[in-house]
């Protein structure tokens, strides 16, 4: 699934699902401070020749030299008018990729980037039950939640969320700190 139709559950993802990029010193130039962060955290990192990263990635070299071949030909021929690569790529910068100059590589593995369910909150940030009644003392906000966007949410709505829920549960929790320190007591 896409940003539309998400995956039914974090269980349909899994680490097979895992690729390789691969850039060329052209092509990792060309994302600058994207590449230069990736490579700071070691995500990614430096290949002096294509060998050093057939054997990093444990795949053919004469296999890799091949796809790097044919990934150029058909960025020449999409150049040249004859449309879309054979896996309906159409645009393909940064090329030909020197196959003889340095590399940047990396993994890449599934991520859980922002979540569009969970538990069901009231607007003072009451956790409600299945019946809808709100849970006495729980109180959530931010990604923990669901349903505040519907089926998808506005991009960098996410730390909006958080602030506004994060100041109404701080709210809530002075309004009620007295009621539950005396249940508390109560209780021992």
């Amino acid at each position: 699934g896409g940003r539309d139709s998400p995956p039914s559950s974090s269980s349909s993802l899994s680490t097979s699902s895992s690729f390789i990029i691969l850039l060329s010193e052209v092509m990792s130039k060309a994302a600058g401070k994207h590449a230069e962060h990736y490579l700071k955290k070691s995500l990614l990192r430096r290949f002096e020749s294509l060998t050093d990263v057939a054997k990093w990635a444990n795949v053919s070299e004469v296999a890799l030299k091949r796809s790097l071949l044919d990934y150029n030909r058909h960025a020449a021929a999409s150049g040249a008018g004859a449309g879309a690569g054979p896996y309906g790529k159409q645009f393909f910068h940064n090329t030909p990729i020197d196959i003889k100059g340095g590399f940047v590589a990396g993994v890449v593995v599934p991520a859980v980037h922002y979540t569009m369910g969970g538990l069901r909150i009231a607007p003072n940030a009451s956790v409600l039950a299945k019946t809808g009644a709100e849970i006495k003392g729980l109180l959530a906000g931010g990604e923990v939640t669901g349903g505040m966007h519907g089926k998808n949410r506005l991009g960098g709505n996410a730390l909006t969320e958080c602030v506004v829920f994060g100041r109404a549960i701080g709210h809530r929790v002075l309004q009620e700190k007295e009621s539950w320190e005396e249940e508390e007591e109560e209780e021992d």
